[in-house]
């Protein structure tokens, strides 16, 4: 009887020894999706919503300006990316006011990022701007105890999910006149200056960017084409580089756009405009070399604005 009393005990240690493993690799695969949400920024950055990836972006056009991004990532693998992003940013003579809300669902992980961004935009001579931007706010990380599979009481589980709210933020810079645009940010500030908060590697540390607008969108039939060359650095991978261009028709009421990157995949985006307040777009983008081995799908994202 004692034998047997023992045996159940050492079986139930050994279980709970199994959960804590399994629950251990199921927080890592929240990492390492994590890790690749970073090597995928939402395609909107580059043309469509360009104060997703630059904060003196906020304001740089005059008047209010509403966007909701919604992204699905490799659908056909468990616990996949999710991403949600509203911005809204005003113009107020030459100051830029930003709100970024980023939510995202990655395996058993739920990250919430709120930021606010001040931006001055200072004019030079014939069209020339600078344009200045810091982003400040919170981030927090969850685990959705809801989802585990095993003892949701775990107490790493608890102690995970107690961490304090986190300082977080962005400082970009850009250069404008008529036609060029160039610009650089230092995203995850946080992670720039201190990098043992949540993790030491896998976190984008710039973003630059050069765009040049070739033709006219000032009439009915105009065609106007915006090229785009970039560079990201992501902590512990090589740069990634990306090239591409958007392709305007109409006076923007219709646009497509392509982009490679570095990472051997591509961003396909197509959108409408109804007139100068609203509009709306979508973009695919096909999985890198590396992932094409675990996942058949890409991610999906749309993207809706609204002007006044």
């Amino acid at each position: 009887m004692l034998v047997g009393l023992f045996n159940r005990k050492v079986f139930r240690g050994i279980e709970q020894i199994l959960k804590s493993i399994s629950l251990l690799i199921l927080i890592s695969f929240s990492g390492v999706n994590q890790a690749w949400s970073q090597l995928y920024p939402l395609g909107a950055q580059y043309f469509h919503n360009q104060y997703l990836g630059n904060p003196s972006s906020a304001g740089i056009d005059s008047g209010y300006r509403f966007d909701l991004s919604n992204r699905v990532q490799w659908n056909d693998v468990p616990g996949a990316p999710v991403n949600q992003i509203f911005t809204g940013v005003i113009k107020t003579g030459k100051v830029g006011l930003g709100l970024n809300l980023t939510k995202e669902k990655e395996g058993l992980m739920n990250t919430l990022r709120t930021v606010a961004t001040l931006a001055y935009h200072l004019p030079l001579n014939k069209g020339q701007q600078i344009h200045l931007g810091l982003s400040v706010g919170m981030l927090t990380q969850r685990i959705r105890t809801e989802d585990i599979v095993g003892n949701q009481g775990d107490p790493s589980v608890s102690n995970y999910n107690s961490r304090e709210y986190f300082l977080d933020g962005d400082y970009g810079m850009a250069y404008t006149d008529d036609r060029l645009k160039v610009q650089l940010a230092i995203p995850n500030l946080k992670n720039f200056f201190k990098t043992d908060y949540f993790r030491t590697s896998n976190f984008s540390i710039f973003y630059s960017a050069v765009t040049y607008k070739i033709g006219n969108s000032n009439t009915k039939n105009s065609i106007l084409m915006e090229p785009i060359i970039a560079l990201r650095g992501v902590k512990g991978y090589k740069n990634i580089w990306d090239a591409g261009t958007k392709v305007s028709f109409s006076n923007d009421r219709l646009n497509m756009s392509g982009i490679y990157h570095s990472t051997g995949n591509s961003t396909f985006g197509i959108g409408f405009n109804y007139n100068s307040n609203i509009g709306i777009s979508s973009m695919y983008s096909t999985g890198t070399s590396v992932l094409r081995g675990f996942s058949t799908t890409g991610d999906f994202e749309i993207n809706l604005k609204l002007s006044f």
